[in-house]
């Protein structure tokens, strides 16, 4: 039964705290109350009023020491629990979540409303779930949400949905040994840093260490034996080399044509240069500029103002045809067409090259 208050009253008199004296004749006087008129009776403070005071008091403490201990039969739809309190959960319940079976539940709903939570806690494990909604049980037009759980430090739960983080946020690892995350089962963004060696690891094999892989015009490349190697495409380079030269005439303002490779191999000796000037007449001087151009990307427009005898000179790597027998460093390596151009400012100069390259089947 609901806890009825009393509405207090202060007396009010026309005469507050005025008695007359009645003499009773045995040396005692009795004080009589002369309070006038009497506007407002008060209430009194009686035994009546007071009992009504402790029984309340009784009634929520006992209210208070069984709050938890209202033991849901087992089987309990859950939808149906809707006043608020704590309770035990037994087993066999219906839309309850997944691991709640002699759990605890907090229901917070206020009479007249009509939304309404439930928390459940489970009996063993440090687990966690949350409902909300506005149902048809507390008067609402909508429905109850689904379960989700509550994600703790004790972890084993499941993200079902996407995790973002403020910008400038990380997800820190931090095993218990101090070092660094062994791996990541699976990521996917625009970018992966690791900020604190060259190399970066998956289930604990390398996808990436640099040093040893590198993006080369585009390729993939791989150092093995000291030598950069393509990564996948093509076939095997072949085994004997090609040598290339010519010496053709450069129109004015006009880029020429020199090299044009529509293959895929690799370039292991460059060396082009330009006509002579006179350096006794600057009439003769002019401005030799070439362009480089491997699978569609200038790579390179080196340029020179040709004023002595010889002209521009231009050598990449180590000539392995003659004049040398020294290894070549670091070939270069073109999937689809490699390109040589020249650009020459003045009529009447010529451009010579000679290029040694291997092709791959």
């Amino acid at each position: 039964m609901a806890y009825t208050p009393i509405t207090w009253k202060d007396r009010a008199v026309e005469k507050p705290r005025t008695y007359t004296i009645q003499d009773n004749g045995d040396g005692t006087v009795t004080l009589i109350p002369a309070p006038g008129t009497v506007y407002e009776g008060g209430t009194p403070v009686n035994a009546g009023n007071m009992n009504h005071i402790e029984q309340g008091i009784a009634a929520a403490w006992d209210h208070a020491n069984r709050i938890a201990e209202d033991l849901l039969p087992a089987g309990t739809d859950f939808n149906i629990v809707t006043k608020s309190g704590f309770y035990r959960i037994q087993e066999g319940n219906y839309n309850a979540p997944p691991g709640s079976d002699w759990g605890t539940m907090v229901v917070t709903h206020k009479p007249g409303t009509d939304t309404i939570s439930q928390l459940v806690f489970a009996a063993t494990a440090p687990r966690m779930w949350v409902r909300t909604g506005n149902p048809p049980n507390v008067g609402g037009a909508g429905a109850w949400s689904a379960w989700v759980e509550l994600i703790t430090s004790a972890g084993g739960q499941t993200i079902n949905g996407n995790l973002t983080l403020a910008a400038g946020g990380a997800i820190m690892f931090n095993p218990g040994d101090g070092l660094e995350a062994r791996w990541i089962s699976k990521y996917h963004g625009s970018d992966v840093l690791n900020a604190t060696s060259a190399e970066f690891r998956v289930q604990n094999n390398i996808v990436w260490h640099t040093g040893m892989l590198r993006i080369n015009n585009g390729v993939l490349e791989v150092l093995i034996g000291g030598e950069w190697i393509p990564v996948g495409g093509g076939g095997p380079l072949s085994e004997s080399r090609r040598l290339a030269s010519a010496s053709t005439a450069v129109p004015q303002n006009t880029w020429t044509t020199l090299i044009d490779l529509n293959m895929r191999g690799r370039v292991e000796f460059l060396d082009f240069k330009s006509s002579s000037a006179d350096d006794q007449d600057p009439s003769t001087y002019y401005t030799a500029t070439y362009r480089i151009t491997m699978d569609g990307k200038v790579v390179s427009t080196p340029s020179q103002f040709v004023t002595t005898h010889p002209g521009m000179i231009f050598t990449y790597l180590y000539n392995p045809v003659g004049g040398t027998t020294q290894p070549v460093p670091a070939p270069i390596y073109f999937n689809q067409r490699f390109l040589l151009e020249a650009h020459f400012d003045k009529p009447g100069n010529t451009s010579s090259y000679t290029l040694d390259y291997r092709q791959a089947y």
